[in-house]
């Protein structure tokens, strides 16, 4: 019943899952100070998210960089969920003006 699976370690797997999550952090994070559009900081913060998740899942299976733990990735996450809640209201206020 074996099918043709490659044969892939723990540690690869999660050297790849965490290079794709780390890369589309990256790719969203230059855009951010450029542009306006809220977007961006949205998407960022869902890798950084998705890539804390990973690194929780897979602890076991690779040595993060000295500096590099959970507490400061979460640390990270709140800090630009608060800047883009303020955003986010700050767009609320603009076009809610004199009509709410």
């Amino acid at each position: 019943m074996e099918k043709d699976v490659p044969d892939i370690k723990a540690g690869q797997h999660a050297v790849q899952i965490l290079r794709k999550h780390f890369a589309a952090f990256s790719e969203h994070e230059k855009d951010i100070p450029a542009d306006a559009d809220i977007e961006h900081l949205h998407k960022t913060r869902v890798a950084l998210r998705r890539l804390r998740t990973a690194l929780r899942v897979f602890a076991a299976f690779v040595t993060l960089p000295k500096g590099v733990n959970d507490k400061q990735l979460g640390a990270l996450v709140r800090r630009l969920g608060a800047v883009r809640d303020l955003d986010v209201f700050k767009i609320h206020i603009e076009t809610c003006r004199g009509a709410c």
